[in-house]
């Protein structure tokens, strides 16, 4: 029988083979919901670079410092996941309460924490990339968040200092490569209720999923995103819940 990760490789590749051939952006109903984003990005965030050489922008009536000039993520796409992730947590989720804990791990400058924010008690961020970091904690600030925790740390080589034993709900948005075993095994460790996967690459996706589904969790819902039609890139949000 098929595994779900298998399932979720054939159904990409076909997508991905789709969108070679799409026309004028038109993406077999995959662009669908990335336009509806994009739509929303370009109505309710203006973007400048300020004089200290930082992109800024506004989503969602959030100021977001993103990125310091010379390493800049593409967080404008972040912001849009982080608001898709929010949306996830209140539809998706269906938690009886709000969650004590949840982690945003590769959080970058925060966009994702920072709309985890509105839904969880306490977060905490956790990026390796200092400049981001000192980025996270001025956005917090800057929208006059407390709830959020920014940790500097490499998600991929251990579990970080200061997570509790316990968290309710995880977000990843992991590069590329996506995530080392050794962070898939402190992830589930901490036994969340659901785990959010924002991932940039199908490949390391499909290959993270055959850990994560062993833990136990099973995989719960799907929505791709054509943030680059005519080309392979694809962004992916998963949900995984735990099996009880």
């Amino acid at each position: 029988m098929e595994s779900p990760a298998m399932t979720l490789g054939r159904w990409v590749r076909r997508s991905l083979w789709h969108n070679r051939r799409a026309h004028a952006g038109v993406v077999a109903g995959v662009a669908v919901a990335g336009a509806i984003l994009i739509g929303a990005l370009a109505v309710g965030a203006s973007v400048r670079h300020s004089l200290a050489k930082l992109t800024e922008a506004r989503l969602e009536g959030t100021h977001l410092v993103l990125a310091p000039a010379g390493r800049f993520f593409r967080e404008d796409l972040a912001a849009e996941l982080g608001a898709k992730a929010r949306a996830a947590a209140d539809s998706w989720l269906a938690l009886p309460g709000p969650p004590a804990v949840a982690l945003d791990l590769f959080a970058g400058t925060g966009p994702i924490a920072l709309h985890l924010a509105a839904v969880a008690d306490r977060v905490i961020g956790v990026e390796s990339y200092a400049p981001a970091v000192l980025a996270a904690r001025e956005n917090l600030a800057l929208n006059d968040i407390q709830n959020v925790d920014m940790i500097a740390a490499d998600v991929n080589d251990a579990l970080p200092a200061g997570i509790p034993e316990r968290v309710d709900l995880v977000v990843v948005d992991p590069p590329r490569p996506g995530l080392s075993p050794a962070a898939i095994a402190w992830i589930t460790r901490l036994t969340p209720d659901a785990i959010l996967y924002v991932s940039c690459n199908p490949a390391t996706l499909a290959r993270d999923l055959q850990l994560l589904l062993q833990a136990p969790y099973r995989l719960e819902a799907v929505e791709p995103f054509d943030f680059f039609p005519h080309t392979f890139h694809l962004e992916t949000l998963v949900l995984l819940r735990r099996q009880a």
